[in-house]
């Protein structure tokens, strides 16, 4: 389970990237570091870096139910997501019909404060 505060602590880690990187001007093509990267090649290692980070939050069906309905809706259909393409061992898009019925049967069983420390992928969601 992840400590609250931990997010914060890792995503400004992450916003120093550019700076330990000795970025400029991210996104400035006339811009070019010592080791002959432009400015957009630095913001493509910025968004790499920070969807890396992101991931770390996208922990599909290990996320706690307690997790999951902190979670906004968008992350919630990320989580999910995650989860069914670990659980199908297949390709699962946010918009699949399988995604929202989950969703919906997950945010009815995260309530009951007796499944908080639950994985989603534990949760008993009537045979899902």
């Amino acid at each position: 389970m992840r400590k609250k505060g931990t997010k914060k602590g890792l995503l400004a880690a992450a916003c120093a990237l550019p700076l330990a990187l000795g970025v400029a001007a991210c996104g400035d093509d006339d811009v070019t570091t010592d080791d002959g990267l432009n400015g957009d090649q630095l913001g493509e290692t910025w968004d790499d870096a920070q969807e890396e980070v992101e991931g770390i939050w996208t922990t599909g069906g290990d996320t706690s139910c307690s997790d999951f309905i902190e979670q906004d809706e968008d992350e919630q259909l990320e989580t999910v997501t995650a989860y069914l393409e670990d659980d199908l061992d297949r390709s699962v898009e946010p918009n699949d019909p399988e995604v929202n019925e989950t969703t919906t049967r997950l945010l009815e069983v995260c309530v009951d404060p007796a499944e908080a420390d639950t994985a989603i992928r534990d949760a008993d969601t009537g045979g899902m």
